[in-house]
């Protein structure tokens, strides 16, 4: 029963034998019929019997969507196909939750495309490929998110992640952020807000899988207003030391940044985009206010012992991706100190404080040692950011003139 043993090759010969070209009645009410079924069961087969033909039909269904001679006929079943799957990952029989996953890495796959090489859709494209598929999807996501606690409370994202979490999240991982948003596609800003509840969880897998996901939703021209607006300006700066604990929810503060990180190298990583941000720098645009926030919180919180490392490494990241390339390169953001407003401030307040930061570890010493691991990638960035900056000043300086101290 697990993989239908040779019933999905059988059925899939019967099919292929239609003629190609033709309308495939035989296959249209194959699917519609095995799409029933694999949400359902066959009825009057008893319990046992409507659980193995629902497992059977996700089985069939796999091997259909797999075949290539059929990918065009079956690509209009694609998202009630999805939907089903996602609606399997929380069945209470294993059977059917294996069968599902199984059918849906299938489906996406045939979504993006198929073949060994996957195309990168936007929301809008891909929604405007499948239209009957995001209110569906948006349904799902809404039942997934019902038992997250709204707002940015201690207690938001502490609860179980629902099955049908992982399924959706992953899906919209999948697709590629847009440049801008088109009035007609406006309605799809309603993933955002449960996305965004998302990354509050408590589990950390789930909160990097909404981070990518709202990546795709927010349009690279509106990124640094969303970050300040709603991620980084959302972030409260934490209550003096005599306070025990810097945030009251960790988690969010977490996924915060890590959709700040991924939105930021996003932006930051391809040179066209790049472009834009060196253009709104030199305006004093919202590059540049994003540039003087960041360099105002840096020193407040990467000092900070009570943030956890792996928080504190974040924002590091977020504001070496400004600044520097994946390769490690300066970012050529403007040709002079003057023209880079904000980024230039931001340099000043990273270097000073990757410093300081690792003036002070080092003399602390790491006393726990599960923090040290966390501890020492922490100071592995700061320690990166330094030299990085240090090849960059080397590189400036004029050939006879001798070489800057540290």
């Amino acid at each position: 029963v697990r993989r239908s043993s040779q019933l999905s090759f059988s059925i899939l010969a019967i099919l292929d034998a239609e003629v190609a070209g033709t309308a495939r009645p035989l296959l249209a009410r194959a699917m519609l019929t095995l799409i029933a079924a694999a949400e359902r069961g066959v009825a009057g087969q008893g319990a046992g019997g409507e659980l193995r033909s629902r497992v059977h039909a996700l089985n069939i269904l796999r091997h259909l969507f797999l075949d290539t001679t059929l990918a065009k006929e079956v690509a209009a079943f694609i998202p009630d196909a999805l939907i089903l799957t996602i609606k399997g990952f929380a069945a209470d029989s294993w059977a059917v939750r294996n069968s599902s996953t199984l059918c849906f890495s299938v489906l996406l796959n045939r979504a993006m495309g198929g073949g060994t090489k996957r195309m990168s859709f936007t929301p809008g494209e891909f929604f405007l490929r499948y239209p009957t598929l995001c209110p569906g999807l948006l349904a799902r996501l809404a039942v997934a998110t019902a038992n997250l606690e709204p707002g940015n409370g201690a207690n938001a994202g502490q609860e179980e992640m629902h099955p049908e979490l992982q399924p959706v999240l992953v899906l919209l991982s999948n697709l590629a952020p847009s440049q801008h948003v088109r009035d007609d596609l406006a309605h799809l800003a309603a993933f955002v807000p449960p996305v965004r509840q998302c990354l509050a969880h408590r589990n950390e897998m789930v909160r990097a899988m909404a981070a990518r996901a709202l990546v795709s939703f927010i349009p690279a021209a509106s990124a640094p207003t969303a970050i300040d607006a709603t991620l980084l300006g959302a972030l409260r700066d934490p209550p003096p030391l005599t306070s025990p604990h810097a945030f009251r929810n960790n988690n969010l503060v977490h996924g915060f940044l890590e959709a700040t990180r991924r939105l930021v190298r996003h932006q930051c990583g391809a040179p066209d985009l790049c472009a834009d941000v060196a253009e709104s720098l030199a305006a004093r645009g919202d590059w540049h206010t994003l540039c003087l926030h960041l360099a105002a919180r840096l020193p407040l919180w990467v000092h900070d012992k009570r943030i956890p490392p792996p928080t504190r490494l974040l924002l590091l990241k977020t504001c070496g991706g400004i600044l520097w390339t994946p390769n490690g390169a300066l970012q050529k953001l403007a040709p002079t100190r003057a023209l880079e407003g904000g980024a230039a401030e931001l340099r000043d307040a990273v270097v000073l404080s990757c410093d300081k930061l690792l003036a002070e570890e080092g003399e602390a010493g790491c006393h726990d040692d599960t923090a040290c691991p966390m501890l020492e990638a922490l100071l592995g960035q700061a320690s990166r950011l330094l030299v990085r900056q240090l090849l960059a000043d080397v590189a400036a300086s004029p050939p006879d003139a001798p070489p800057q101290e540290k």
